[in-house]
C-alpha cells in the first residue's frame, strides 16, 4: 500500500505539493542518547523503514520495521502505520494494541493537536508553517509549541519529527535522562536530511563515538574524490600495517562490493563505475580497528 497524495498547498506566493509520509522508499536513522554531547556520552542509533501491507483490527496498515545493525540485515516489526487522504498519520504499536495520532500534516496555523503516541494527553499548538528547501526539495516545516511549557517541536513534511520518526508529540517532554533525535533520512536511496552535528555519519555506536570519531578518521584516511563517478581512491599510512578488508554498502544496507587489501601500500583504487548513483557506506576493517565514511556516487 503505497500512497500518492496530490494535495496542492499555497503558502504565501509559493505553491507546494504535499508529500506522502507513509511510503516504502524511505529510510530513517534515529540517534538514541543525550541529544547533546554524544562524543563523551553513550549514544547509538537504529534504522526504520515501512514495508508490506497488513490488516490489524480490521484496518489496513503498513509494517514499521526496525534494525539496530549498521548493515541492516535483521529487521523486527515495531508497529503499524497508515496515512489518510487528509494527511493525518496514525500509528499502532505492538505492545499496547491501540491506534494513536502521530502526525497531522494537514493542520493549520492556530490549531491545537492532541498527539498521544508517546505522551498520552500531549497538546501542541501549531505556531507557524514555513516552506524551506532541504537538500534541493521544498518541504513544509511545522513549528509547534507544547501547550504546558512552550517547549518546541519541529516536523518536516515527508520526513517527520526532528526527535525521530516515531517520537512526534513529546519524547523530550515526558522522558527523563535523554531521548532520541533524527540523524539521517533517505528517500529512494538519496540522502535528504543530515543532522548538522554529525555530518559524516548515518549510524552511531559506542565504538564509533568513543574510539573512532569523525575528526580522527579524517586525519588517518583520505577517501577521494567524493562525490565519485568512476574510481575511488583510499590513501593512508595505516594500510602499511597489515591486511585490510574493504566493504561498500548501499543506503539500504546491501553489501555491493568487497575487496581484500594487502599490506605494503598506502593507496588503493576502487572501481565504482558499475554502481548506481546514491549514497554508500565505505568500511575498512582490520585487526586494529575499523574506519567508516559515507561516499556519494554519481553517474
Amino acid at each position: 500500500m503505497k500512497h500518492t497524495l496530490f494535495v496542492l498547498l499555497i503558502l504565501g506566493s509559493l505553491v507546494v505539493n504535499a508529500q506522502s509520509f507513509v511510503t516504502t522508499d524511505k529510510l530513517w536513522s534515529t540517534m538514541i542518547g543525550p541529544v547533546y554531547g554524544c562524543k563523551s556520552f553513550f549514544c547509538e542509533s537504529y534504522f526504520t523503514k515501512f514495508s508490506g501491507d497488513t490488516v490489524v483490527g480490521g484496518i489496513h496498515y503498513m509494517k514499521v520495521l526496525r534494525s539496530e545493525d549498521q548493515q541492516m540485515q535483521n529487521w523486527t516489526v515495531q508497529g503499524f502505520i497508515r496515512e489518510e487522504s487528509n494527511l493525518k498519520v496514525f500509528y499502532r504499536d505492538t505492545l499496547y494494541k491501540r491506534e494513536c495520532l502521530l502526525y497531522d500534516f494537514g493542520c493549520k496555523v492556530g490549531d491545537t493537536l492532541h498527539l498521544d503516541c508517546v505522551c498520552p494527553g500531549t497538546g501542541y499548538h501549531v505556531d507557524s508553517i514555513k516552506p524551506i528547501e532541504t537538500e534541493g526539495v521544498i518541504r513544509r516545516y511545522f513549528y509547534l509549541n507544547y501547550v504546558e511549557n512552550k517547549t518546541h517541536e519541529i516536523w518536516i513534511e515527508g520526513i517527520g519529527s526532528k526527535w525521530g520518526i516515531l517520537n512526534a508529540g513529546g519524547w523530550m517532554h515526558c522522558k527523563v535522562g535523554g531521548g532520541e533525535n533524527l540523524l539521517c533520512f533517505f528517500e529512494a536511496g538519496i540522502k535528504q536530511y543530515q543532522d548538522p552535528g554529525f555530518p559524516n555519519y548515518c549510524y552511531l555506536s559506542p565504538e564509533i563515538i568513543n574510539g573512532i570519531s569523525p575528526e580522527k578518521n579524517v586525519q588517518q584516511y583520505n577517501v577521494y574524490p567524493n562525490p565519485v563517478s568512476r574510481e575511488l581512491f583510499v590513501r593512508s599510512p595505516q594500510l602499511n600495517d597489515g591486511d585490510y578488508t574493504l566493504q561498500l554498502y548501499s543506503a539500504k544496507g546491501e553489501l555491493v562490493k568487497t575487496e581484500c587489501l594487502e599490506g605494503g601500500t598506502n593507496l588503493h583504487r576502487i572501481d565504482v563505475s558499475s554502481l548506481k548513483s546514491g549514497v554508500y557506506v565505505l568500511r575498512l576493517i582490520s585487526a586494529s580497528g575499523r574506519y567508516t565514511e559515507e561516499v556519494i556516487i554519481k553517474e
